[in-house]
C-alpha cells in the first residue's frame, strides 16, 4: 500500500479500482479511490533497488499496532 498523496507527488496515475480491506473481526475499510500503480525505489546503497507493481493507493494509512 502506498498513500495516494505520495503516489499523487511522484506523479503515478492509473485508473481508479476500488479496494475493500478487511481485518480483524470482520472489519472492512472501502477505498473507492484506489489505485493500482508501479514504481521502482532506490534503497540507498549502490545498486539497491526495489520494483513495486500493482501496489494500491489507500487515503487513509491508519494501520493497528503490531506486538
Amino acid at each position: 500500500m502506498v498513500h495516494k498523496s505520495v503516489a499523487k507527488k511522484l506523479g503515478l496515475s492509473s485508473p481508479e479500482d476500488p479496494l475493500r480491506i478487511k481485518w480483524t473481526n470482520d472489519m472492512c475499510c472501502d477505498e473507492n479511490e484506489s489505485r493500482r500503480v508501479s514504481m521502482e525505489i532506490d534503497g540507498g546503497e549502490k545498486g539497491k533497488r526495489f520494483h513495486l507493481q500493482n501496489a494500491r493507493t489507500v487515503s487513509r494509512m491508519s494501520l493497528p499496532c503490531q506486538s
